[in-house]
């Protein structure tokens, strides 16, 4: 018991003399701006802990921990699958452990924002594939936590408030819209107290299609629920009044993106999400033809 004792606290002070000088980005508890973080990292998911397995590195001088990622959603970069690994220091493989009080470690189901980075091949075992493999960009200020009862985000130095104000700020700093992998089920007390909460068109596209012909129009944003409204300027009164498609011409929705058809008579302008807050688009929809359903 003694030995295996001293073998903990001998790695435990080999990880303070060794680790904790690699660098600004690795250890810093210094405040690192959002926009830095943004910048800097290759990828940004929002996502959950699903599973944790620690492991020595190839030449037995460190232990690792591989934290399997179940994501949710994409703010910056791109994948190709619903999981990701995200590789911690520290960890505890049979009677050896490494703990860190300065660096990120995860538990299973913790949930957020992972502002991430391409892991370092040192830090890899032969069971890793290095093209989904990544290390979260100054550590513990590389994760922001969900609290799921409040449905507020926080890190070490920020309260975000409503998960709907973090997204914001992500997409207002990365300029690239939010992806939905697979939808957030778990966030149901946080769903209700976002319901109603102002949404965010952040684009659209194509820019210009038909209306009546089944021409398809894709909604990007925040905030938009689980039941939104789109609303087109009338072209018969110049758009002075608004028409909406009627419910089959909703061909998919999410909290990020609506798929909808154009509906006849709609007209060229700018396009609105309702969710009992209105959101009105910053540019204009062009409506190039128009079919009207007119009866003889």
């Amino acid at each position: 018991m003694v030995a295996q004792g001293f073998k903990i606290l001998i790695l435990f002070f080999y990880f303070l003399m060794g680790v904790c000088f690699q660098g600004y980005s690795q250890c810093s508890l210094i405040e690192v701006s959002l926009e830095n973080r943004v910048q800097s990292a290759s990828l940004i998911v929002e996502g959950r802990v699903k599973a944790i397995d620690s492991y020595w590195n190839k030449d037995k001088t460190m232990i690792y921990t591989c934290n399997k990622i179940e994501v949710y959603k994409i703010f910056k970069g791109q994948i190709n699958k619903l999981e990701l690994n995200v590789i911690t220091t520290g960890g505890i493989v049979n009677d050896a452990m490494v703990k860190t009080s300065n660096l990120l470690s995860l538990n299973v189901n913790d949930v957020g924002v992972f502002v991430l980075i391409p892991a370092l091949v040192e830090k890899l075992n032969s069971n890793l594939n290095q093209e989904n493999t990544y290390e979260a960009f100054s550590s513990k200020q590389g994760f922001i936590t969900y609290l799921e009862q409040q449905g507020e985000a926080i890190d070490l130095f920020t309260n975000y408030g409503e998960l709907n104000q973090l997204y914001l700020n992500i997409l207002q700093l990365s300029g690239q819209n939010i992806k939905e992998i697979q939808p957030y089920k778990e966030l149901s007390k946080a769903s209700k107290k976002l319901a109603g909460a102002t949404p965010v068109i952040s684009g659209f596209f194509p820019d210009t299609v038909s209306a009546g012909t089944k021409s398809k129009l894709t909604i990007r944003g925040i905030g938009f629920g689980t039941n939104p409204k789109v609303k087109f300027n009338n072209a018969d009164d110049g758009g002075k009044t608004k028409i909406e498609p009627i419910l089959k011409q909703y061909i998919s929705s999410s909290d990020v993106e609506i798929v909808v058809e154009v509906p006849e008579n709609a007209g060229s302008g700018k396009i609105q999400v309702n969710n009992g807050s209105i959101s009105t688009s910053s540019k204009s929809l062009e409506i190039n033809y128009a079919y009207s359903n007119v009866p003889e």
